[in-house]
């Protein structure tokens, strides 16, 4: 598959788990779960939702432990600059809550697609090859 459209799948499953991340982020927030422990909740939703998709539509590899560590891996660090940059937004810029988290998320997007691509799915064979 090309990068071109496998990035364009990636954008298109990434949105669905995004979409899905940011409800569950909204409506734990709404119910009064602080700002910072929602965001790790939905973190880690949005990693195992996020290995599957990427597993399955995006780069066509077998789910295995051994991917969805290093995937993890690749996250966790993503996941320390989400909060950092969370942080920044809420605290040092007064951004409203959900409106940080989706800035945050569109940053961290790029970043992610590039270390997942790299770390994570590189050397493994896809489904069918």
């Amino acid at each position: 598959m090309r990068n071109n459209a496998r990035f364009f799948i990636y954008l298109l499953t990434g949105g669905i788990n995004t979409v899905i991340s940011l409800l569950l982020f909204a409506l734990m927030v709404k119910i009064g779960i602080n700002y910072l422990l929602a965001s790790c909740i939905t973190y880690v939703f949005g990693i195992i939702e996020g290995y599957l998709f990427s597993s399955l539509w995006v780069f066509k590899h077998k789910i295995k432990f051994s991917g969805l560590f290093k995937y993890s891996g690749v996250y966790a660090i993503a996941f320390v600059i989400n909060l950092v940059l969370m942080y920044l937004a809420v605290e040092m810029l007064l951004l409203d809550k959900i409106l940080a988290q989706i800035i945050v998320t569109g940053v961290l997007t790029i970043i992610n697609y590039q270390l997942v691509k790299i770390f994570v799915f590189h050397s493994e064979k896809p489904q069918g090859k």
